[in-house]
């Protein structure tokens, strides 16, 4: 982003009370700043100075009329260097990022950023992770849509709902996670042992008409485990498609040094399992875990034993 673009983007943020924006712009001006830079470190302590560059998970966000009772916040615990990504994916999200820092200069060119991610895998792929490191990344709180308030058995009431929660987010700074997409969107046609087709069409179009009026403010995050059985139509509405594989003996490798530097001072890489291809790494995760436990619970019976 050019320095004039950065200047003025922060200026209309402070003005609007966009305070997102504002900690985004700075992260950004901060990239951008040459190495032992002095106003990069300026920048950065101030920054810290006013909670840091990610905010709290209802931070600018507003939820009133019920809107509550259909939609979570969720702390986001994870950043982007906490997920394992392929260099393409990671690439596209900063590359997202940017596009986002850069917003007034896109809508100079009457451009905005891309909005809409669809993430397809297995369970314990990291889907759900890498909507809440996306959402840190962009410094937006993650709301993620509550099925158990959501979906009832009244003729049209669901679809009312979607669009509720669309309409009530509209405007706001956020990133929404559809988990379980093909739960609501699931193919037109239905099945020749349905009986709710109709129904169901009614949520598909309901949410896809909602969709349409969101604009870049709102970052819509799908989540499914089975694509092949999503409405045609809404894959078409997603600008960014990606398939997080399951482990590999390279990518558990990756888990590995993104655990060792958690937990810093444990040997976590002769604790990652040897048959992990095929396997989550929600479940490679849990193993390593339980045996960072057991070794650090050895480390405390020796000491005693030798005290």
């Amino acid at each position: 982003m050019a320095r004039s673009d950065e200047v003025f983007a922060l200026a209309r943020s402070a003005l609007t009370g966009d305070r997102e924006h504002v900690r985004a712009v700075v992260g950004m001006m901060i990239a951008n700043e040459p190495e032992r830079s002095s106003l990069s470190e300026r920048l950065r302590k101030l920054l810290q100075a006013h909670g840091g560059l990610h905010p709290t998970a209802g931070d600018g966000i507003r939820l009133d009329k019920g809107l509550e009772t259909l939609v979570r916040v969720v702390d986001v615990g994870r950043d982007l260097d906490s997920v394992v990504l392929s260099t393409e994916a990671r690439q596209t999200i900063e590359a997202l990022a940017h596009e986002y820092a850069a917003v007034d200069a896109l809508a100079a060119h009457n451009l905005t950023p891309r909005n809409r991610f669809l993430l397809t895998g297995a369970p314990g792929s990291g889907k759900t992770t890498l909507a809440g490191a996306l959402a840190r990344r962009l410094q937006r709180p993650l709301l993620v849509i509550d099925y158990s308030t959501l979906i009832t058995s009244y003729l049209g009431e669901t679809g009312a709902k979607l669009t509720k929660l669309i309409d009530g987010i509209a405007g706001q700074r956020c990133v929404l996670l559809i988990d379980e997409l093909e739960t609501l969107l699931s193919e037109r046609s239905g099945r020749s042992d349905r009986t709710d087709v109709g129904e169901q069409s009614r949520i598909v179009s309901a949410l896809l008409l909602a969709l349409d009026r969101l604009d870049h403010r709102v970052v819509v995050v799908g989540a499914t485990n089975h694509p092949e059985m999503l409405d045609r139509a809404v894959r078409r509405r997603f600008d960014i498609e990606f398939e997080l594989p399951l482990a590999s003996h390279e990518s558990a490798a990756v888990l590995g040094r993104i655990l060792a530097a958690r937990h810093p001072g444990v040997p976590v890489h002769e604790m990652i399992p040897h048959n992990v291809d095929g396997r989550s790494f929600s479940d490679i995760e849990c193993v390593v875990l339980a045996r960072v436990r057991e070794w650090v619970m050895a480390g405390v019976a020796a000491r005693q034993a030798t005290g």
